[in-house]
């Protein structure tokens, strides 16, 4: 899935770390349906330590979800030192 990125003109971090987390689940019918080793919600504070790209843990063992994940995204800073020099004549 594509992320596009916007930072304002402010901006000095070095690194930001974006959080995803599924909140539901429904199947074709549009039913919801029952993850075996996660619990799907909105709450950032209960999936246990997360950890980059692990999916074979159970979250219902206090262990990492794999319905929240979490992705660093390594930023490189620019700085462009410019002056305009002008001759004032009279």
């Amino acid at each position: 899935m594509p992320l596009i990125l916007s930072l304002g003109t402010n901006c000095q971090e070095l690194s930001l770390t974006n959080i995803a987390e599924i909140s539901s689940a429904l199947n074709s019918n549009g039913d919801a349906v029952t993850d075996i080793d996660s619990t799907p919600d909105t709450n950032l504070s209960n999936d246990g330590t997360v950890e980059d790209d692990v999916i074979d843990e159970s979250g219902k063992d206090g262990n990492d979800e794999d319905d929240h994940d979490i992705a660093q995204i390594y930023l490189q800073q620019t700085f462009d030192l410019a002056i305009t020099k002008s001759l004032i004549t009279e």
